[in-house]
């Protein structure tokens, strides 16, 4: 089942998320959803937006705050 072990490095993950810092994956993930997690996302919200609203803000926390 699946495709078999992908081993990544810190530079791997921060090409392949577009993050700039590893801590921020989970940041993309919670904005964009994760099926393999079980973990629903923002509605409306997908990897790509959900990595670029990331960026800007650097967090989930700051996201939310800059909305309130």
């Amino acid at each position: 089942m699946g495709e078999g072990i992908e081993i990544l490095g810190l530079p791997e993950i921060l090409l392949k998320w577009d993050v700039a810092k590893p801590e921020q994956v989970i940041d993309v993930l919670g904005c964009g959803g994760d099926t393999a997690d079980n973990i629903p996302g923002v509605p409306g919200i997908g990897e790509k937006t959900a990595a670029k609203l990331i960026a800007q803000y650097g967090s989930v926390e700051n996201l939310l705050g800059a909305y309130e």
